[in-house]
């Protein structure tokens, strides 16, 4: 979640901006605390990325930010 968080903070240049968690170490009802997706399977089918998970979500926020949302 901070991993996330730290690079919508570098792309809208929100330096001061800090994080703050609660719900203790589980969180909320329902939620998952950590949890990784393995794409080993649709790799040897064939398939490979283009960007990178870090890249990927760059790229999200920003095209979110050129939409003007």
């Amino acid at each position: 979640m901070t991993r996330i968080g730290e690079l919508v903070k570098k792309e809208l240049g929100l330096e001061n901006a800090t994080f703050s968690y609660t719900g203790g170490k589980r969180g909320w009802k329902g939620d998952v605390p950590h949890f990784q997706f393995d794409i080993n399977k649709i790799k040897n089918l064939g398939w490979q990325p283009k960007l990178s998970s870090d890249d990927a979500v760059r790229k999200a926020i920003q095209d979110l930010l050129k939409s003007g949302l």
